[in-house]
Formats: C-alpha cells, sequence, structure tokens
C-alpha cells in the first residue's frame, strides 16, 4: 500500500508539472501551503482505490492510518472545503490521465452510447426543486418510471474486451433534453465503428448525424 501511494503521488505531481499552469490555478493568496492540492488529490485518488467514496470515510482512513505520510492534514471542514474547489483541477487532471490510457490501449472497433439520470430531487419534489436551475430541470426517468428534477450524464465509451470500457465523450444535459437531441448538439465524429444503444436511439437518426 505505500508503494501505491508514493506511485500515486509522483504520477499527480507529474501532471501538474507537465500541464500549462492555467489547468491548475490555486484560489486564494497562499502560493505555498504547508498542505498542497497535490496531497489533497492523491489522498482523494487513494481514499477511491480502496472502496471508499464519501468524504469523511477517505478523511478518517487518512487520518486514522496515514496521518504520518500528511502531517499537515487540516481539518475536515477545509478538506472539504478545498477538495470542492478542485472542480476544474479534477477535470484537467482527468483528461491528462485518460489520454494515457487510450494511448496504452489497443483500439476496439465497437462502442457504446447511453445516459443515466443524476437526480437532485425526484417524485412530488420534483416539480418544486430549486437546486442547480443554471443547469439542472424536470425530466422523466422510464427505466424507473420516476419524474425526477436533475441532470442526465451521457457517455459514448470504447469497448474493451474483459475490461471495463473506455471513454471517449462524456457530457452533462438537463433532465429534459432527449438523449437524441443531446447527441446531436455535441457534433459527435467518430472513427469508423460500430456504434451500440437502446432505443432512445433509432439507428437511422443516430447513423445520419455522426455522419453530418
Amino acid at each position: 500500500m505505500e508503494n501505491q501511494l508514493i506511485q500515486l503521488y509522483l504520477r499527480v505531481c507529474q501532471t501538474y508539472d507537465t500541464c500549462s499552469n492555467t489547468c491548475f490555478q490555486r484560489l486564494s493568496n497562499n502560493s505555498t501551503p504547508a498542505f498542497t492540492d497535490q496531497e489533497l488529490m492523491t489522498i482523494f485518488f487513494f481514499g477511491h482505490h480502496h472502496g471508499l467514496f464519501q468524504k469523511k470515510a477517505i478523511y478518517k482512513f487518512t487520518l486514522n492510518y496515514w496521518n504520518q505520510w500528511f502531517p499537515h492534514l487540516p481539518s475536515y471542514q477545509t478538506f472539504c472545503y478545498r477538495l470542492n474547489l478542485l472542480e476544474q483541477t479534477f477535470q484537467a487532471l482527468g483528461g491528462e490521465w485518460l489520454s494515457w490510457v487510450k494511448a496504452e490501449v489497443a483500439p476496439e472497433l465497437d462502442r457504446l452510447i447511453d445516459s443515466f439520470p443524476v437526480m437532485l430531487a425526484k417524485h412530488g419534489h420534483a416539480y418544486k426543486a430549486r437546486v442547480g436551475r443554471e443547469f439542472a430541470n424536470r425530466g422523466y426517468c422510464a427505466a424507473k418510471k420516476t419524474h425526477f428534477h436533475g441532470v442526465r450524464l451521457h457517455t459514448i465509451v470504447q469497448r474493451r474486451s474483459g475490461q471495463l470500457p473506455l471513454p471517449d465523450h462524456i457530457w452533462l444535459r438537463a433532465a429534459s433534453v432527449h438523449d437524441l437531441s443531446s447527441v446531436r448538439e455535441q457534433e459527435i465524429h467518430l472513427p469508423t465503428s460500430t456504434l451500440f444503444g437502446d432505443k432512445a436511439y433509432p439507428a437511422p437518426d443516430l447513423e445520419q448525424m455522426l455522419k453530418e
């Protein structure tokens, strides 16, 4: 586990050192903090690697078992606050790591397209919810037969035999936007391949959009 932690920290630092400075910007006046963003992201990814997906569980795991490796670990409130500021950093880091994975993977011809709802409120609450009104609204999830307030996460992934698929495109749209309309808005161009989707994506319409 120690080797895993060291390798993960070095990979995070390598990405910070090789990417443009505009990818990772601190949102405070303290340019040399005792506890760095690199350490924060390492802790977050390390916790996920060990099956911990809640901030509190990751923090307690680090505090109880790895505190000597992170002697300047802040309070839980500060930990969460700083983690919430790193949205753009996660995007930049994810993009870089995904490009590394793609470079090491032999391309597959088959791709899959699908979406799933991110429900911020559901059932009766969906009609009165106000959270995230800038990008979220009310829609219907046919699979769960549920009205909800939120967004849909759309993805096109590359099939990998015996492994998790590799994302090609990931984007969010409001819950009310139909899956087919969402794909049309993205103006996606894929290499010659077979694209599999459910009945939300009628084959003739989808084929025509990908050719345009």
